[in-house]
């Protein structure tokens, strides 16, 4: 009996050894990815260049100004893509500078003349590029090009062709149009799914819009900005990563749900506050800080602290989050008409994020269901988990440092 005894305490002091070790370990592993967040955190200091986008959608903007014999576009296309659709970038540095613009002006102009169409009563319309230049806008780099298709008469109906990098192997770009027309403005997302936009003149008064302006553009825009917003969260993976880091280790399912509901109430409200122009941040500071914030989830899970007051920890970083997603936004929204648009995006946002969630957490509540049938499936489980949060760590860091030094 006395024999057993021991065998039994024996059992027990290498099982509280291995345990011991085992939380050693990971707090060896968090411990280092604390050091290397704190090192990194501090070159910030030493200043940065642009970072790369949040979201490696391909996204551009239009601003089309409708005219009894003319129409006015100015379109605003990625540097980046640009170069890698006409080149011109003879000295391989990944920007496009004046020499390299106008010493490939005729092969713009041909990218205008094959991509871009504009009709007026049926009737072709030569687009002359009348200005083009590097800016920035929503946080990157892009190319302006200001494109005036003029007609001998006055036009009562427009036909504009948006055929850019549809031939390309980026499928999902979109551009978020801004027409107006006269006094009033209406919003389009073109892209794919929506190549050919169909626009009355302006009339002798001032005023035009789509051919049926109230009702159609009403739920073009809705339709629209809804679509742009799934789209844009499906391919932000940095905001998706991050969702997925902080309900990786909750078990509770109205944890959940509170969890996410401070992450969308945090990103709302500055998604909102930004495209109203009430408040703003830089890109430079939000892009690394959305990258932050997966490192200091991924920490959180591995050291195994924070559960109770993660809906706050969301709620905070949501509203980090809420100004990445009015990047693109912020810059195309007009002071009236801006509360659809908004509305539909966010809306978007929601519904693709929910659509993320229902695939996820099932295959979480089944995946852990079907572990912990034993101690040794918990045992393995959990370190899984670990195992999990330090590569999202490591993956924010790497974004990071990407968006901050490359």
């Amino acid at each position: 009996m006395g024999h057993r005894s021991l065998e039994h305490s024996a059992a027990e002091r290498v099982n509280i050894g291995t345990v011991e070790k085992a939380e050693r370990t990971i707090s060896g592993i968090a411990g280092k990815m604390c050091a290397a967040f704190i090192i990194v955190f501090a070159c910030l200091s030493f200043g940065w260049r642009e970072p790369v986008l949040a979201h490696f959608a391909s996204t551009g903007y239009s601003e089309i100004r409708v005219a009894a014999q003319e129409l006015d576009y100015r379109l605003f296309l990625s540097e980046e893509e640009m170069i890698e659709a006409v080149g011109l970038d003879e000295d391989a540095d990944g920007r496009l500078s004046r020499q390299e613009l106008k010493a490939g002006e005729q092969a713009l102009q041909s990218f205008i003349n094959e991509y871009l169409l504009v009709t007026g009563n049926g009737r072709l319309g030569q687009g002359v590029l009348e200005r083009y230049a590097t800016t920035q806008k929503a946080n990157q780099q892009v190319l302006q090009m200001d494109v005036r298709s003029v007609f001998p008469e006055p036009v009562e109906q427009y036909l504009v062709q948006y055929y850019l990098f549809s031939d390309k192997q980026n499928s999902g770009h979109r551009n978020i149009a801004t027409i107006t027309f006269g006094d009033h403005q209406i919003h389009q997302v073109l892209g794919p799914n929506n190549e050919i936009i169909t626009l009355q003149g302006v009339n002798g008064s001032g005023t035009g819009g789509a051919v049926t302006w109230e009702i159609p553009a009403f739920l073009a825009t809705w339709i629209d900005f809804t679509g742009l917003g799934i789209h844009h969260i499906l391919t932000g993976f940095d905001h998706l990563l991050f969702l997925l880091g902080v309900i990786l280790i909750v078990r509770s399912f109205r944890q959940t749900v509170w969890i996410v509901t401070s992450f969308t109430v945090g990103h709302s409200i500055t998604l909102a506050f930004a495209a109203l122009g009430i408040a703003d941040l830089p890109g430079a500071f939000v892009e690394p800080m959305i990258a932050l914030s997966i490192v200091y989830i991924a920490v959180e899970n591995v050291l195994g602290k924070g559960k109770s007051r993660r809906w706050l920890t969301t709620l905070i970083f949501g509203l980090v989050h809420g100004f990445g997603f009015a990047g693109m936004l912020a810059d195309s929204l007009p002071e009236e008409r801006v509360l659809l648009p908004l509305f539909s995006f966010n809306l978007g946002v929601e519904l693709g994020q929910l659509l993320v969630l229902c695939i996820v957490l099932p295959l979480f509540r089944y995946g852990r269901g079907w572990m912990v049938r034993s101690a040794k499936g918990v045992e393995i489980w959990n370190r899984g988990m670990s195992a999990v949060s330090v590569l999202i760590g490591l993956i924010g860091m790497y974004w990071f440092v990407e968006r901050v030094f490359l």
